[in-house]
């Protein structure tokens, strides 16, 4: 089973919010939190799902392709 957010937030002792806000770099974080929130992202080898999606071909396996005249 992936690793999720959840798992994230629990262990790094946070918010699923602020594991989000680390993920997309938004949000009022401090730098301690923030590191602390990465280096479980890391420990655990948490991949965004859209990541996952893509990478296992898990995704809509549709293209488009635009080509001007």
């Amino acid at each position: 089973m992936p690793i999720t957010i959840a798992d994230v937030a629990a262990k790094a002792g946070v918010s699923k919010t602020t594991v989000s806000r680390v993920l997309n770099g938004k949000g009022e974080l401090g730098e301690a939190t923030a590191a602390r929130v990465r280096r479980v992202i890391d420990e655990l080898g948490y991949v965004p799902a859209h990541a996952r999606s893509a990478w296992h071909g898990d995704g809509p396996g549709s293209w488009a392709c635009w080509c001007p005249r």
